[in-house]
């Protein structure tokens, strides 16, 4: 699924920029993988509306596919986990809505 900004997508709203980074800082460190570099900056800053953190957190997840994902929430503890199903739940919900 090809991941496509648009101002529509609830994934995206204000500050949509800073959630994603966090939710991508987040799971990059659940996977043991290092985050861009940018991604750590735009994680502190509220007002952040970038879209490469959106972008790269759709493609980490696409590339991780379901069971994979499934077994790092399952693994979380805290909100973070189930804030990122949330969010990758409303962006697949936005994408398909944009492909009908």
């Amino acid at each position: 699924m090809p991941c496509r900004s648009h101002d529509q997508d609830p994934s995206l709203h204000q500050k949509h920029g800073y959630r994603a980074a966090t939710l991508l800082v987040w799971l990059c460190d659940r996977l043991q993988r290092d985050a861009p570099i940018w991604a750590y900056a735009m994680a502190k800053d509220y007002r952040n509306q970038d879209q490469r953190p959106t972008q790269a957190l759709c493609a980490l997840l696409d590339e991780l596919g379901a069971e994979r994902l499934d077994e790092v929430l399952a693994m979380s503890t805290g909100s973070r986990g189930s804030e990122l199903a949330q969010w990758w739940q409303l962006h697949q919900q936005a994408d398909a809505e944009r492909d009908d």
